[in-house]
């Protein structure tokens, strides 16, 4: 495992922040990204003639959405939200920018290339995006997907454990445990500070998220989900974080092929995206279901388990409200409830990706 910290500072404006994050993570991660691109992604939609018509069909699709979101973001409504998602693809855009040699901050609109290092960021949606979008043959290995997580109640309620384990073949096992202390403004015009400015979280060289998923919050939520990763252990640097709030999730996919008829790149934001904006924007479980489940893709379909520990409190024999949340996406459907009581009552939460 590699370790990266990365920290802007606050008295700069936010794009600038977001831009310089993604260069100073390119600039001392460069030699990484090259080999997890050359392991994961080197040859897919190109230079050579394989597998065109699917390729031309997700170059439109992702064009498509990126051109619309560019749109929300010029309307101006939602500031909040979509804020947060100009400052994440700018990170992108300077991440890219490095690594190629090449210091371009945009002021206003920008592109990203569809079939750059976005595709490092969408491995998970191109999980689906293949199956909808009828490509012939699938990355996915025999046996990918072998996820779980475990949330546990210590005896007499004296702690609540969270432990989360994402398995995938030798090509990912380049790993990079990340903290981001990216003090953002809650939208262009503010002068409030995201709840989730400082994150940990498991990840991979060229990736601005988690992708297993696993984060610990400064909002005091935790998150997170499984797909791939390694068996490697590692410890995790102690976050420094006001009170923890823990994402994380566990694969659920989509083996219904009637619904990709509700995947469309006008009107949704690829799942990558609507993460990240979750654990900027949210201060709760209720909170991040509520960001999270808007614009759904239908893409990197999931059962999120969000654990707010500022709800939880060692001891206290009855559940309180909102230590778990739980959410579950597929294409057309996203639903999110309050499954405290459940894991008090059994002492734990198990999750598990199908096997």
């Amino acid at each position: 495992w590699a370790f990266l910290e990365v920290t802007t500072n606050a008295s700069y404006s936010d794009s600038l922040q977001a831009y310089a994050a993604g260069l100073a993570e390119a600039a001392v991660s460069e030699q990484l990204m090259y080999m997890h691109w050359m392991n994961t992604m080197v040859g897919y939609c190109g230079p050579f003639k394989y597998e065109s018509e699917y390729c031309e069909k997700l170059r439109s699709y992702l064009e498509a959405n990126l051109g619309w979101m560019e749109e929300q973001m010029e309307k101006g409504e939602d500031p909040e939200y979509w804020h947060q998602v100009r400052l994440a693809l700018l990170q992108l855009k300077g991440l890219e920018d490095s690594y190629n040699g090449r210091l371009d901050f945009p002021r206003g609109r920008f592109t990203l290339a569809p079939f750059g290092f976005l595709l490092l960021q969408l491995e998970g949606d191109l999980e689906d995006l293949e199956s909808a979008l009828n490509r012939s043959s699938p990355r996915r290995v025999l046996g990918s997907g072998s996820c779980s997580a475990l949330l546990k109640l210590l005896p007499g309620h004296r702690d609540l454990l969270v432990a989360h384990d994402t398995w995938t073949s030798y090509q990912s096992m380049l790993r990079i445990i990340k903290k981001y202390t990216l003090p953002f403004r809650t939208s262009a015009g503010g002068n409030s500070q995201i709840p989730g400015s400082i994150q940990v979280f498991s990840s991979y060289p060229g990736t601005i998220f988690s992708g297993d998923d696993f984060y610990i919050l400064s909002s005091g939520l935790v998150s997170g989900g499984l797909v791939r990763g390694d068996t490697s252990p590692a410890p995790l640097p102690y976050p420094s974080l006001p009170s923890a709030q823990v994402a994380l999730e566990t694969t659920i996919g989509n083996n219904n092929p009637a619904r990709w008829k509700y995947l469309d790149p006008r009107g949704s934001v690829l799942e990558w995206l609507r993460n990240i904006v979750a654990n900027r924007l949210a201060r709760s479980g209720p909170e991040w279901a509520a960001v999270f489940r808007q614009f759904n893709s239908g893409t990197y379909n999931n059962q999120w388990m969000v654990v707010d520990y500022n709800a939880f409190t060692p001891g206290r024999a009855s559940p309180p409200q909102g230590v778990l949340t739980v959410l579950e996406q597929i294409p057309g459907l996203v639903v999110a409830a309050d499954q405290t009581e459940l894991l008090y009552q059994q002492g734990y939460w198990a999750s598990y990706n199908l096997p």
